[in-house]
């Protein structure tokens, strides 16, 4: 995978940052796999077996963490 597929371009952190919401809405969405891969738990079921799902309330922090950090996005 390239950098460049892992990283978001400047000009979209800019925006984001600025508080386009398109820009903001394609950063969420660029890293909306990795949030959901942070936000999964393994529920243990009474039978015994352990199920996966994505938390909801995990993943809202998660994104709101996200948001947060905007402003400290590296850019050039």
């Amino acid at each position: 995978m390239s950098e460049e597929k892992d990283f978001p371009d400047d000009k979209t952190i800019r925006d984001a940052i600025s508080g386009n919401q398109q820009a903001v809405e394609s950063l969420l969405s660029h890293y909306a796999d990795v949030i959901d891969s942070y936000a999964t738990v393994e529920v243990h079921n009474p039978d015994g077996t352990t199920r996966k799902h994505v938390d909801p309330d995990l993943r809202q922090h998660l994104v709101m963490k996200l948001l947060e950090e905007l402003p400290n996005f590296p850019t050039e």
